[in-house]
């Protein structure tokens, strides 16, 4: 069995994987990725940060996805109280759930009730801070908003999809390790296709402080690899989510 993948927005014939990328600042295709690889365009800037910090160890440049703020509650089927309270990656990854599927030539509706798996890899929220420390936000919804477990049944709940629906945690491998997993549960018959997500949001300037004490981060948001002024990396938010079904066949509509 072979998995054919499709960037994102393509012509070739075979659609059965879509990819959407949300990352700095807007959203892209892998034809936009190519173009600022191409003539160096670095999409790292010092706008739309999060937080305002001022510290030596603190780099002022990180990509940033926009838009935190807005979500269609009612849309995605989630409670208005329960959207303010909930975690940002969680919406994001719905958003761009129904763009893979609508890319792939499919409507969530034609998946409800099917045994479609989702996997996300994610191997740290930011947003607990905010919503279990903070005396205004004990409201109860952070229990459901901001699990990590809901990553993964949020979508599932949503699609009212009868395939696995799991969050993984492997580090900084979590994002491959659930497109592994969802491969080997498609390969074994346990979902006809799956939705596999990631993604990483840079919410707080402490943590950039703790990433920066293990791994050189650039001052300037400039990675110059190869290059003999080196001199760290930058770090960016970005929600990745695909949609995968088998190489040979296609997840046809329910009419």
């Amino acid at each position: 069995m072979s998995f054919t993948i499709t960037p994102y927005r393509s012509y070739f014939p075979h659609r059965l994987i879509s990819i959407t990328p949300y990352s700095i600042g807007k959203k892209i295709n892998i034809f936009v990725t190519c173009t600022i690889l191409s003539i160096q365009i670095n999409p790292i800037d010092s706008e739309n940060k999060h937080w305002n910090y001022s510290h030596p160890e603190v780099a002022q440049y990180t990509g940033t996805v926009p838009d935190l703020n807005r979500f269609d509650a009612q849309f995605f089927k989630v409670h208005y109280r329960l959207g303010n309270y909930m975690d940002p990656m969680t919406r994001k990854m719905l958003e761009q759930t129904y763009q893979a599927i609508f890319d792939a030539g499919l409507s969530p509706s034609h998946l409800s009730g099917r045994k479609i798996g989702v996997f996300v890899g994610t191997c740290f929220s930011e947003t607990e801070k905010g919503t279990f420390y903070v005396a205004s936000s004990r409201t109860g919804f952070g229990l459901v908003g901001c699990s990590k477990a809901m990553f993964a049944n949020r979508i599932s709940y949503w699609l009212n999809v009868k395939g696995p629906s799991v969050n993984i945690d492997a580090g900084c491998c979590s994002s491959m390790t659930a497109l592994e997993q969802a491969c080997q549960a498609i390969w074994r018959g346990d979902c006809e296709a799956a939705v596999v997500g990631g993604g990483n949001l840079c919410l707080h300037p402490q943590t950039a402080i703790h990433y920066a004490r293990m791994t050189k981060l650039c001052i300037d948001g400039k990675t110059k690899c190869f290059d003999a002024n080196a001199d760290g990396c930058a770090k960016s938010e970005a929600i990745v989510v695909l949609f995968l079904a088998k190489g040979q066949g296609r997840v046809e509509s329910v009419r």
